[in-house]
């Protein structure tokens, strides 16, 4: 059973994707761009305090982040990733969308 979750990213003109295997707790990085794919994995082998909205979009209480514990904190963490590296997520794409569009 594949339980790895995926998300295409991008930095600039250059593609890739970050994925997450809840099985492992691991996180696995693919950019081509060495230096961002660098900051990429060092932001998400930290923890992070994350401000989550409660109950209003301006009821906000700071979480604590480890993005490897869950594929829920994973996708919380990916999603504070371009204010920390200026590497874009992609959410709406799959993470293997330039591969399947030549």
């Amino acid at each position: 059973m594949n339980d790895i979750y995926k998300v295409a990213i991008h930095y600039e003109d250059v593609c890739g994707q970050v994925a997450y295997d809840p099985n492992t707790k691991t996180i696995t990085v693919v950019l081509d761009d060495a230096q961002k794919r660098r900051e990429v994995e060092e932001y998400l082998s930290q923890v992070h305090i994350i401000p989550v909205a409660q109950n209003t979009l301006r009821d906000f209480k700071p979480v604590i982040v480890n993005p490897s514990e869950s594929v829920e904190s994973f996708k919380l963490a990916m999603s504070y990733l371009w204010q920390h590296t200026e590497v874009m997520v992609d959410w709406s794409r799959p993470p293997d969308w330039r591969r399947n569009s030549g």
